[in-house]
């Protein structure tokens, strides 16, 4: 388990990283542009929102394997002659006993064929849905942003295509992470997200060596580094075991549909956070307030990586537990977890502030005063929200997406309503955004996910 949250870590790290080497080259170029960018990418990311849900919703199902029973038959004795010589048994230990109950690649049963190549039509389906949205939104990009003049057309466009239709092509191999992650190969799956997030890098650093990096060739460049992500996932090894278009069952999809839209919507309703935060400002405050906002903005979804990388191995690992009927193991996981979550974001939180002129020098040429200013709000909705993490990986893995989706819904309706009183009615400019988070990441992540989580963890 050290090894794959290690490498979750660095899976995470890199695309810290990648976002952050990326923006740098923007910013020392055009701030106008790496304002554009933020947008779209904190728009157009809407999809990956998407996407998430049915990742998650296919490791529930492979875990939740089909329980085998042997059926007592009665059988003559039978007479053992004595042996000559001892027979040497192999030591066996708790630890080999675990690994051998573990599934791996090579249990191709019929239930893991068939939720793989389920799982494979509905992310087919689902992706060119994204597609068809991503074109929408290249298309009529005017009605949804309001862009500075001095920007051609054709490189908003081509930026909202690729980062689009790089997250449609990721979200197609959901299935195949999924079946990567239940079957003892979460390392192997997160080294696969290191190199897509190494060759976007590589892709843009090339180009700036000539120059600024355009908008187009960003866009580009994040939609063929997907591509590592497609053939990593699908030529793994073992994949070839498994057989993704011989079995869809029809009784897969509606389960995999129901959990899988559930959390999208979830993730969707993130949208309400962040998303709309990006929009409120582009509309209601000015172009400097939405440059101070997005490095702000990186920071905390940089810090919480650290604690997703956390939930990401937890979520596979929570779903086997509690298939297997081990509540106290998944409680274990989610006190411990929640505890470390809580220590890493606060203490990270307190460098990150203290650091932060030096930290946007390096970054970007200039200490933003401006966001230093926010910073601090910023950081306390970091530590409250992220905290809840592994939260919602415990409740993923242990089936109850329908409350947990009711709660994000509830408190992303929340963000909206309380950020638009705060600019709007008090006047508060770039600080009642980030207030307006504040409220709803109190009432859902430090009030009610620790109480409803531990309810139904109860051990009777």
């Amino acid at each position: 388990m050290r090894r794959d949250i290690l490498s979750a870590y660095a899976a995470s790290g890199s695309r810290v990283a990648s976002w952050v080497i990326v923006s740098a080259l923007v910013y020392r170029s055009s701030p106008a542009a790496f304002a554009i960018l933020a947008l779209v990418r904190g728009t157009i990311g809407i999809l990956n929102y998407a996407a998430l849900g049915l990742l998650p919703a296919v490791i529930r199902m492979l875990a939740n394997r089909p329980k085998v029973t042997i059926d007592r038959v009665v059988a003559a004795p039978l007479r053992v002659a004595a042996l000559d010589d001892p027979i040497h048994l192999g030591y066996v230990t708790p630890q080999t006993m675990n690994d051998d109950l573990r599934p791996s690649l090579s249990d191709s049963d019929k239930h893991t064929q068939r939720t793989y190549s389920t799982g494979m039509v509905i992310a087919f389906i689902t992706a060119l849905t994204g597609v068809i949205a991503t074109v929408l939104s290249a298309k009529y990009y005017p009605f949804l942003y309001s862009i500075p003049a001095g920007f051609q057309s054709d490189d908003v466009q081509l930026l909202v295509l690729g980062m689009g239709l790089g997250i449609a092509l990721r979200w197609f191999t959901e299935p195949a992470g999924a079946l990567l992650q239940t079957h003892q190969h979460i390392t192997l799956d997160n080294i696969i997200l290191i190199g897509t997030e190494l060759c976007w890098v590589l892709l843009v650093a090339e180009e700036s060596f000539d120059g600024p990096p355009s908008l187009a060739w960003i866009g580009v460049s994040f939609f063929a580094s997907g591509f590592i992500t497609l053939l990593g996932r699908s030529f793994a090894p073992g994949i070839a075991n498994i057989h993704a278009w011989s079995f869809p069952d029809r009784k897969l999809f509606r389960p995999l549909l129901t959990t899988g839209l559930l959390i999208t919507l979830a993730q969707l309703a993130d949208y309400l956070y962040s998303p709309t935060d990006y929009l409120l400002i582009n509309h209601l405050l000015t172009p400097l307030d939405l440059t101070h906002y997005a490095p702000a903005v990186q920071i905390d979804s940089g810090l919480l990586l650290l604690v997703t990388a956390l939930g990401s191995v937890l979520l596979p690992k929570t779903a086997l537990a509690h298939a297997a009927g081990n509540r106290a193991v998944v409680r274990t996981y989610y006190l411990r977890g929640t505890l470390a979550s809580a220590v890493m974001l606060t203490a990270a939180s307190l460098v990150i502030y203290f650091a932060s002129p030096l930290i946007f020098r390096l970054w970007f040429g200039d200490a933003m005063p401006g966001t230093v200013a926010i910073l601090p709000l910023v950081l306390l909705n970091t530590v409250i929200g992220g905290s809840s993490a592994v939260g919602r990986a415990i409740l993923i893995g242990i089936g109850k997406t329908k409350p947990f989706t009711i709660s994000v819904l509830i408190a992303g309706v929340t963000n909206v309503i309380a950020s638009l009183i705060f600019v709007r009615y008090f006047h508060l400019g770039l600080n009642g955004i980030i207030l307006g988070t504040i409220v709803a990441v109190v009432f859902r992540c430090g009030i009610w996910m620790p109480w409803y989580v531990l309810r139904e963890l109860r051990i009777h």
